[in-house]
């Protein structure tokens, strides 16, 4: 009877150890395809770090350009910012400079002006004085014919004179 339990118990006992050698390869199985999906999961995760990592990189390179596109902006805007101040100011010395020359051409219209009126009367005074000179010439002819005819007359009376003088002082 001990015998059969003994028999019993290492039949009990051998197939522990068969269950226990079973559990201990589906343990070891179990285990190993666990350190499979661990190392695929670390795979996995270490791929998604570096591309991470490469996508990190691109945004700070990104960022870094934008930033410097960002000054360069911001130097071209102070430029031109600048640039337009310089025009503005050239823009209002130009106006400054043509209100000056608008005055100017006025002041010069008005001496035109007051040239031409004087001009003007100039040529009215010289058309009178021509006529006053026709006229004092002809007056001077009219004269110069009467001096003329007083000459003959008087050298005529002389002669009379002689004349008669003679005449007396035959007689």
């Amino acid at each position: 009877e001990l015998e059969d339990e003994l028999q019993v118990i290492e039949d009990g006992k051998l197939r522990m150890e068969v269950n226990m050698q079973a559990l201990k390869s589906q343990y070891d199985r179990d285990l190993q395809n666990r350190d499979d999906s661990n190392d695929e999961k670390k795979r996995l995760l270490v791929k998604q770090v570096r591309d991470l990592e490469v996508e990190l990189e691109e945004e700070r390179k990104q960022k870094a350009q934008a930033s410097a596109a960002k000054k360069k902006l911001e130097m071209d805007l102070q430029e031109m910012a600048n640039q337009i101040d310089a025009a503005n100011k050239g823009r209002e010395e130009a106006l400054k400079q043509l209100k000056k020359l608008q005055l100017q051409m006025k002041e010069v219209w008005i001496e035109v002006e007051e040239s031409r009126a004087s001009r003007e009367e100039i040529f009215i005074q010289s058309r009178e004085t021509e006529k006053r000179l026709k006229s004092l010439e002809a007056e001077l002819l009219q004269l110069q014919e009467d001096l003329a005819a007083a000459e003959r007359a008087k050298r005529q009376a002389q002669q009379e004179r002689d004349d008669l003088t003679d005449k007396i002082g035959r007689a």
